[in-house]
């Protein structure tokens, strides 16, 4: 009969569902925030930019990513930001929910 190592095959198995999970949550975070908005009621870009500089935000480039507008500039506190936004009410688009049946 041959000596199985039972140490060795536990830690094994360990070590590949704590990298399948690494992976899986990785995958989740470069996801990033996706906004469900139909484009015809999307804000035009230089009401959006009003929009925002309103709420004491500074602006210095919108890009479009995942359906939500994607700021580069200056929060109110005058930290640099790179961020998503709804395109309809210009507030921070939500992140993406880790399924329940993940470990967080």
């Amino acid at each position: 009969m041959k000596n199985i190592n039972y140490r060795n095959a536990v830690s094994y198995m360990v070590r590949a569902v704590i990298a399948s999970t690494l992976l899986v949550m990785a995958g989740l975070a470069i996801a990033g925030p996706v906004c469900n908005v139909a484009k015809n009621r999307w804000r035009s870009e230089p009401d959006f930019k009003k929009a925002l500089e309103w709420q004491s935000y500074l602006v210095k480039t919108i890009r479009i990513h995942n359906g939500c507008y994607e700021v580069y500039g200056l929060d109110p506190r005058g930290r640099r930001i790179q961020k998503s936004f709804d395109p309809e009410t210009a507030k921070p688009a939500s992140e993406p929910s880790i399924p329940a049946d993940l470990p967080t």
